[in-house]
């Protein structure tokens, strides 16, 4: 069989299209003029006998034909559009699994994890598309009851072929990077929340649980100052954090969930009383205090940021 078994009738080539302005089949190049179809798929193309092709939007070819295998049929395993060939060996890295996969274009919807299939190229180095379906795997099914059991474990498993194992760490690969995924999407949801709620105290501290260094921000722009920096404490429950004001730099200890201070870097003793004012404080309030002694010339350091 050759090319001119794809011909649908004289000068109609039924080709994959997978974007851009350029056909390909075997040696043979087209360039696409006009309309492109609307999305990814089998279409028929008028081929006007030179290196020009244009598409009918009146002959849509619904479904997948039969590949004439040009560059050559390649067998393997379908997990989604990822295309693990038979000779594929298992890396020792996980985050290599991707790199032993290639994109099967195309793929039939119907296909399950698992499934062999055959893929091809229309030409020499040209992606791989869907062909046709292969013979299954004896491992196959169990491999998928394995995997919606929630087991990792398939040593005790036939048949399994070094491409199956791939296949199946694949699939788990690709589970756990969703949930991954949904965890940080919430994250990041609970954080936006959060910082909508940044101009309250209250927004501020329940901020400081998920995201301190947001949280300390806030506190200290509130309170009219810049964060510069935070490091853990020698509490466990403490932060020492950094920030400028009036264009110098000053260090304090807060309680890293209510943002009380425990240290103030300052003087905060009242001469008459000897009562310390340090927590009397908050992140918020404890500028303010600064910059007044500062303006008053009565500031007198504990901590040099």
């Amino acid at each position: 069989m050759t090319w001119r078994d794809l011909v649908s009738e004289p000068q109609m080539f039924a080709l994959p299209w997978l974007g851009g302005r350029q056909l390909a089949l075997g040696a043979r190049r087209w360039h696409l003029d006009g309309e492109l179809p609307p999305e990814h798929g089998w279409y028929l193309f008028d081929i006007g006998g030179g290196r020009r092709a244009t598409f009918d939007s009146r002959r849509v070819r619904p479904h997948p034909i039969p590949i004439v295998p040009l560059a050559g049929t390649v067998r393997g395993i379908a997990i989604g559009d990822r295309f693990v060939p038979d000779d594929a060996a298992v890396p020792v890295n996980e985050d290599d699994l991707v790199a032993h996969c290639e994109t099967v274009h195309l793929i039939d919807s119907m296909v399950q994890p698992f499934q062999a299939v055959l893929a091809a190229r229309l030409y020499e180095g040209g992606p791989l598309v869907y062909d046709s379906p292969a013979m299954p795997e004896i491992a196959s099914q169990a491999l998928q009851q394995a995997f919606e059991d929630g087991r990792r474990d398939i040593s005790a498993v036939q048949s399994v072929t070094p491409a199956l194992d791939l296949a199946f760490r694949l699939l788990w690969k690709q589970r756990d990077d969703a949930e991954r995924r949904r965890i940080e999407i919430d994250r990041l949801e609970r954080l936006a929340e959060l910082e909508r709620a940044g101009g309250t105290a209250v927004g501020r501290r329940r901020l400081a649980v998920e995201d301190f260094e947001r949280a300390a921000r806030a506190a200290l722009a509130a309170g009219g100052a810049e964060y510069l920096s935070h490091q853990q404490g020698a509490r466990p429950t403490e932060m020492v954090v950094r920030f400028r004001t009036m264009h110098e730099r000053f260090e304090c200890v807060v309680d890293a969930r209510s943002f009380a201070i425990v240290d103030a870097g300052i003087c905060l003793v009242d001469n008459r009383t000897g009562r310390r004012w340090d927590k009397e404080l908050s992140l918020e309030s404890l500028p303010s205090v600064v910059r007044e002694a500062l303006e008053n010339g009565v500031l007198h350091r504990f901590r040099y940021a």
